[in-house]
This record gives C-alpha cells, structure tokens and sequence, in this order.
C-alpha cells in the first residue's frame, strides 16, 4: 500500500511540475501572469466528471463555508492543488520511522 501512495505522490507531483511548465510558458508567450484553474484544467481533461461532481457539490458539502472552501479549491491554479496532493500521498506512503533507544556509558 505505502508502494502505491509514493507511486501516485511522484506521478502527482510529475503531473504538477507540468502544468507549472505550462502555466510559465503561457504567462511568457502572452507577456502577463496567468495561472489554469484547477477547474479549467480538470474541464479540459475530462469533462463530464467535473460536471458531475461540479453539479453534486452543493448536495455533497451541506455548509455556506464547506461550498466557499470548495469554490477556493476549484479556482486555485492546478499545479498547487496536485503539488499539495502529491505531496500528502508521499507522506502517508514514506516509511515509518523505528525509535531506537541507545544506551550511553554515562549512567
């Protein structure tokens, strides 16, 4: 399971560096910052899934400030929200750390 979640980390992560290269690239050749929504970006993959779940939103998250977290989640630009994920996925899947107790000869 820990192999699978830093799989899908770096992918994500892969993924992220990507869109950084693209969103950079766009901003350059139109001499102007400019970032893809992760809206945008996910639309453009595929569509039906983000109207999909675009539509269950608002059934999915109940509360005034659940659908403004949400809305903030979809505006912001892709490449933090995979890095964000990536990253998550990389922390759960990396190894535990084992304690060891060392004794010194100073006791």
């Amino acid at each position: 399971m820990r192999f699978l979640l830093r799989i899908l980390g770096t992918w994500a992560l892969g993924l992220a560096l990507i869109l950084v290269i693209k969103d950079i690239t766009i901003s350059l050749s139109t001499m102007s910052i400019s970032f893809s929504s992760f809206a945008q970006t996910w639309q453009d993959l595929h569509a039906p899934s983000f109207i999909y779940v675009s539509q269950n939103t608002l059934n999915w998250f109940a509360s005034f400030s659940a659908q403004n977290f949400a809305q903030f989640f979809f505006d912001s630009p892709a490449w933090i929200i995979l890095s964000f994920f990536g990253i998550l996925l990389l922390l759960l899947g990396r190894k535990k750390k084992i304690k060891s107790f060392v004794k010194s000869g100073w006791g």
